[in-house]
């Protein structure tokens, strides 16, 4: 018994039994597949308008941050969620006290040793997220009930008018955060 060879489809007639789709088809849904991509694009830049919200808070001096962060290794700005930590290899870091999965923010308890082992220079203290438990380090590192670190603002300087250099912080908020 010799096997059956099928044969060769007509020209134009698709691979799906006898459906037979116009020469055009191909590029015609390019186009359709291509105009609803721009479309989309447009939608999300022009019309949907996104919320995003930069804002650069003034932490103070240069000097009187590094005084502060001398003598309590944490500059805590609880109502701004804002929390500038110095770092052992002599960086700032700046912690962004807003927890995304929860909504809430976090409380900074100065004298909590669970933070030691994890804190620059072994110093106490911890950024707490009542709504879950979930401990950081004040470097924002996870300690307890949490995997993710805290965002981590940008940090800059900006020269006033008077010469005298101050700590920006880089807020990003999105919507109503």
């Amino acid at each position: 018994m010799s096997a059956q060879t099928p044969a060769p489809a007509a020209p134009g007639a698709s691979r799906f039994g006898r459906v037979k789709l116009p020469r055009n088809f191909g590029p015609l849904m390019l186009l359709l597949v291509s105009a609803i991509g721009i479309g989309a694009v447009f939608w999300g830049a022009f019309i949907a308008e996104p919320q995003i919200h930069v804002t650069l808070f003034d932490t103070g001096t240069e000097d009187a941050a590094l005084e502060t962060l001398r003598a309590d290794g944490v500059i805590a700005f609880a109502e701004q969620n804002i929390y500038v930590v110095g770092l052992e290899d002599g960086r700032l870091r700046a912690i962004d006290g807003r927890v995304e999965k929860t909504g809430c923010k976090v409380e900074f308890l100065p004298n909590d040793p669970r933070g030691v082992a994890r804190n620059p220079f072994g110093r106490t203290g911890v950024l707490e997220d009542r709504c879950s438990g979930a401990v950081w380090s004040i470097a924002g590192d996870a300690i307890a009930r949490t995997q993710e670190p805290l965002r981590t603002p940008v940090i800059s300087f900006q020269v006033d008018d008077a010469g005298v250099r101050h700590l920006m912080v880089e807020v990003i908020t999105v919507g109503g955060d």
